[in-house]
């Protein structure tokens, strides 16, 4: 169970999800959904990324799973690094 105010927690809330850690869970956020997060939040970047993350080890059926889409946020962050 995640604390109240944790980084994940800020993180969804920016991604607008809703607080995962009273059941239910949420899918993983679309690249639309993190970039546009990022670029409205950009002092909020590692708690997005890393409910992002909490959010892709969630739904993962494999640690492959996880391996293979970490060089998607790797793209990502460079890219909305650039647009800053």
């Amino acid at each position: 169970m995640i604390a109240a105010n944790t980084a994940v927690e800020l993180g969804l809330d920016m991604l607008g999800y809703a607080d995962v850690s009273k059941g239910g869970g949420q899918a993983t956020p679309s690249k639309k959904k993190l970039r546009d997060a990022l670029m409205s939040y950009p002092e909020g970047r590692a708690e997005i990324l890393l409910a992002s993350l909490f959010l892709e080890l969630e739904n993962a059926t494999s640690l492959d799973d996880v391996r293979k889409a970490l060089p998607n946020y790797e793209r990502l962050v460079d890219s909305t690094a650039a647009a800053m």
